[in-house]
């Protein structure tokens, strides 16, 4: 059986807390052709000596001296990777060990991507909590799932493979972002090829509940508001029109969020009339959205 290489792209700054175990994730691997390209974001702490000290040639470590944003990092990696499958994994996440296996020998020749479901941490405690119980959708999207973005970013990044040879040159992180990086290029590259979803949990996610997309709704609103412009008057997207409106309402409501956190509720008010008259309805939109109990 033909046994491609994978790339496993590490980005890492300061994350010397869970690195060894998100690592070993990877060496324990059912699916054995694979190389990790460790790229260290010019951490201060112990990260690059904890990977060094694994000894497995398969690893390699690319230390930077300077600190740059997790978008060109990501770049940087990605052009140091011979994989014909890229997939990506952070540092303080973990892999089940047939995470690669059931990715690569299920992947269909017409797909640019191929993703899963997985479960949250929450700090050091597993869960039970699937991805896919958070989701709009009754049955997880796949195929042409442009539109399907556009009313909800479904697709857990740490569970993403993407067919290098289908990107083209859309193949990057924009370093506009420091929010949306991953929804725009999921975006980009559900416009090349179909998504294949795998339908079982492979990674565990863990969740912070100080990150940047819980607490700064002031980011979200701006960068989501980019990804709408950058993308509604293309021209092969204009049988999605209406599904921009998803966009819009979730464009809406984190504005609402932001400003009733900084105790602007007229302007909140304002942000709640505007999604009444927003076509699809809203409580569609923020029924279907659970939220994780933590």
């Amino acid at each position: 059986m033909n046994e491609p290489l994978v790339s496993v792209i590490m980005n890492c700054y300061n994350g010397e807390k869970y690195l060894k175990e998100a690592v070993y994730s990877v060496v324990n691997q059912t699916y054995k052709n694979w190389e990790v390209v460790f790229f260290d974001n010019a951490s201060d702490d112990d990260s690059v000596n904890i990977v060094k000290s694994i000894n497995d040639e398969r690893i390699n470590v690319f230390v930077n001296n300077n600190n740059v944003p997790l978008g060109e990092a990501r770049n940087i990696a990605i052009s140091k990777a011979k994989g014909e499958y890229i997939t990506f994994l952070d540092v303080d996440d973990i892999w089940f060990p047939n995470k690669l296996e059931s990715q690569v020998y299920n992947f269909p020749e017409d797909c640019v991507v191929s993703y899963s479901d997985g479960f949250y941490i929450n700090n050091e405690e597993k869960t039970n909590y699937k991805f896919s119980h958070y989701t709009m959708f009754k049955a997880m999207p796949k195929g042409w799932v442009f539109g399907d973005l556009l009313v909800q970013d479904f697709v857990n990044w740490q569970t993403v493979m993407v067919r290098r040879i289908m990107c083209n040159d859309k193949f990057y992180f924009s370093t506009d972002f420091s929010f949306a990086e991953d929804y725009d290029l999921l975006l980009r590259l559900s416009l090349l090829g179909c998504f294949h979803y795998v339908d079982k949990p492979l990674v565990y996610y863990r969740v912070h509940p100080n990150s940047i997309t819980q607490t700064r709704f002031d980011l979200r609103v701006d960068e989501l508001k980019m990804i709408y412009y950058r993308f509604v008057n293309l021209s092969e997207v204009k049988q999605y029109r209406r599904r921009f409106n998803f966009l819009k309402v979730n464009i809406l409501f984190q504005d609402m969020k932001k400003n009733l956190k900084v105790k602007k509720i007229g302007k909140a008010f304002i942000c709640i009339l505007k999604m009444f008259f927003v076509k699809p309805d809203i409580l569609f939109h923020i029924h279907r959205k659970k939220k994780l109990p933590f």
